[in-house]
């Protein structure tokens, strides 16, 4: 009888590295901040980009997290109304918003698309406020980069998970 599998062996030949994969972000910086704060800018701050977002979308990264204390946006809640509050209420904020975009755009991934195979699925079309996703002839759906804002409304009402930031 053979004994146990060489989990190195497995990875190999199934293409994963023997390394474990980084635990990935838990979100995006909050509008307007990407690339300005840190773990440690967030953990020495009082976290008020919390509080005051009116839909609950902000939150900090746990304590057993890599980048625990930092704040990110959590569109599995919702989207964000890039109503500004929790940039103006950041210490690291931009002196002038001006010419930042927010939010990154929203990616999607036809792979996991339903409508991409061939199911009728036009939730993330419906969900969009800047219409910045549509359905193409032969069900596919077609993303305007340049419409996205970032806000994710798309992202909580897409059953497979194929839209993402």
């Amino acid at each position: 009888m053979a004994g146990p599998a060489d989990p190195s062996r497995r990875a190999f030949l199934t293409g994963r590295s023997a390394e474990p994969d980084p635990v990935p972000r838990l979100g995006i910086a909050p509008p307007w901040l990407d690339g300005r704060i840190t773990a440690k800018v967030c953990r020495d701050c009082e976290s008020p980009c919390v509080d005051v977002c009116p839909e609950r979308i902000v939150a900090i990264h746990p304590a057993n997290h890599p980048d625990e204390g930092l704040a990110y946006v959590d569109f599995r809640i919702g989207a964000c109304t890039l109503c500004r509050a929790c940039v103006e209420v950041c210490p690291e904020r931009p002196a002038d918003l001006n010419g930042i975009r927010p939010l990154p755009p929203v990616s999607l991934d036809h792979g996991r698309c339903l409508a991409a195979q061939g199911v009728v699925c036009v939730i993330c079309v419906a969900r969009c406020p800047q219409r910045a996703l549509s359905g193409e002839p032969g069900g596919r759906i077609h993303m305007s980069v340049e419409a996205c804002t970032g806000c994710g409304a798309c992202i909580s009402a897409c059953p497979t998970e194929a839209l993402s930031v």
